[in-house]
């Protein structure tokens, strides 16, 4: 499937840390530091600043958006 990948900066510490998520040896976390509009509509917010994973520790469940 389609997919759009984003970061923040290109420090090497955080190369590092993409790198580990994408090859699967740590899960994703964090928040979003900006708001992501709806397509075509800019004053339309799709994700808010602090939008962000929240992983399910100890469960099989998957990680749910919140």
């Amino acid at each position: 499937a389609p997919a759009q990948l984003a970061t923040d900066g290109t420090v090497p510490v955080s190369m590092r840390s993409l790198a580990r998520v994408l090859a699967g040896e740590q899960d994703p976390s964090g928040r979003l530091p900006v708001r992501i509009p709806k397509l075509g509509q800019p004053r339309s917010v799709l994700f808010p600043v602090g939008h962000g994973l929240v992983p399910t520790v100890g469960t099989d469940e998957p990680v749910v958006a919140s």
